[in-house]
């Protein structure tokens, strides 16, 4: 009997029950075979109601367990009638799961060990959750794989040796437990830990051309990514900068460009202290202190040399005017050669011109001159000096005729056709 699709009864009776009637006509002790209208006995073992002439025996005057026969405590007698009903008693067999269309499985008939099972299909968007709130969902959406952990707490890998592969089992990370995790390209070891930092195979480059190291040239660059020797450090819009110690703004020793080719030094970051040009000189913005010593004494702050034209004014004329000076620190040395073609209206004894103003101190009288060598002066005199005027650029003649004890002062010597080599020293103001 079926009762659902592929639910089957398990009895030997077709149906609830089946009737099977035997005309007795001689002295027996059991009926079986077929009955009064062919019908063959058959019945689960125990499931059997048993009437002899109309009244029902009971369970001691039958024995009903072969399920083809029934037997009788006492033998019956010819003419009696006997009559058997037999009950179908049936048992659920084995489900597929194919045939369930609806409803759920209990989680308690999902518990346990499986095994024999070979795969889990799912279609594309179907997803494997876990946790409670389907923490963790394992999923293809028909172009890509995902793993989504959107709970509390982390999504944690653990193993003592984790590989990232690609499809064809080549590398992208290994990570050792207690070990080194390596990082490959197109299955090349890139990048590794070791216990006393890290190991990098081939260039390293950061953010472009910050920092270039050049594996095949043994080469490192900074702001650039060709070095052209063991350290380049350049900036490439500004020019090259490189920059030692400090911290914040102070104690800062910058090397940086300083217009053109040239390379300059910096205390801080904008003060310039050197410049050396490519023409191989060498510029100082500050000073120098020699032997330690800090004071402003002690500071060479200026060196310079250069040219200077000597002139006693109006509207005199020369054959020669020629000066050059040197100037270190604050002093001053002027050489000097004139010699007048015509003096006109000009000064007959103060040359002008000197390159830098002298201090402005009365009482310093450290700003003298001599002369070398003179001709064709306007008057005779035995030997002639000279003096800076204070605060100015000029300087006097003195001069002295024989045995004079004491000089004269502006002795008029100048005219034409006088001729004077000479150098003045002087402090600048």
């Amino acid at each position: 009997m079926t009762i659902y699709k592929d639910l089957k009864i398990g009895s030997s009776v077709n149906g609830t029950s089946q009737r099977y009637t035997y005309n007795i006509t001689s002295s027996v002790s059991s009926v079986s075979g077929a009955d009064a209208n062919g019908n063959t006995l058959a019945y689960d073992s125990g499931f059997a109601d048993v009437y002899l002439n109309g009244v029902r025996l009971s369970g001691a005057d039958i024995t009903i367990t072969s399920g083809n026969s029934v037997s009788f405590a006492s033998n019956l007698s010819n003419g009696d009638v006997i009559d058997i009903v037999a009950y179908g008693a049936f048992t659920v067999a084995s489900v597929n799961a194919d045939n369930l269309s609806s409803g759920t499985v209990p989680d308690a008939r999902i518990t346990g060990a499986y095994t024999g099972i070979t795969g889990l299909d799912l279609t594309d968007n179907s997803k494997i959750r876990l946790g409670t709130g389907n923490d963790l969902e394992i999923y293809h959406d028909g172009s890509h794989s995902h793993i989504r952990d959107s709970g509390t707490g982390d999504l944690r890998l653990r193993s003592t040796f984790l590989r990232l592969l690609n499809a064809s089992s080549e590398p992208y990370i290994l990570c050792s437990s207690g070990g080194s995790v390596e990082l490959y390209h197109n299955n090349s070891k890139k990048f590794e830990t070791t216990s006393g930092g890290v190991a990098v195979t081939g260039d390293l480059t950061v953010d472009t051309d910050t920092l270039f190291v050049d594996s095949s040239n043994n080469r490192v660059g900074i702001g650039t990514t060709a070095p052209a020797a063991v350290l380049d450090v350049r900036d490439e819009t500004n020019g090259a900068n490189f920059i030692v110690g400090g911290s914040g703004t102070t104690n800062i020793t910058k090397i940086g460009g300083g217009g053109g080719d040239s390379l300059a030094i910096y205390s801080g970051t904008s003060t310039k202290v050197a410049t050396f040009s490519t023409s191989g000189n060498t510029f100082l913005e500050g000073g120098i202190y020699l032997s330690g010593e800090t004071g402003t004494a002690n500071k060479l702050d200026d060196y310079e040399e250069g040219d200077w034209t000597p002139t006693v004014g109006g509207n005199a004329s020369y054959h020669i005017q020629r000066g050059r000076y040197y100037k270190i620190g604050n002093i001053v040395v002027a050489l000097y050669h004139i010699k007048i073609n015509a003096l006109g209206t000009g000064n007959n004894e103060l040359i002008s011109g000197l390159p830098f103003t002298s201090e402005n101190d009365t009482n310093l009288n450290v700003r003298s001159g001599y002369v070398s060598y003179f001709s064709d002066l306007a008057v005779s005199v035995a030997s002639i000096a000279s003096y800076v005027v204070n605060n100015g650029t000029s300087f006097h003649f003195t001069s002295t005729t024989g045995s004079q004890s004491t000089a004269t002062n502006a002795p008029n010597i100048l005219g034409n056709n006088a001729e004077i080599y000479g150098t003045v020293i002087y402090n600048t103001a």
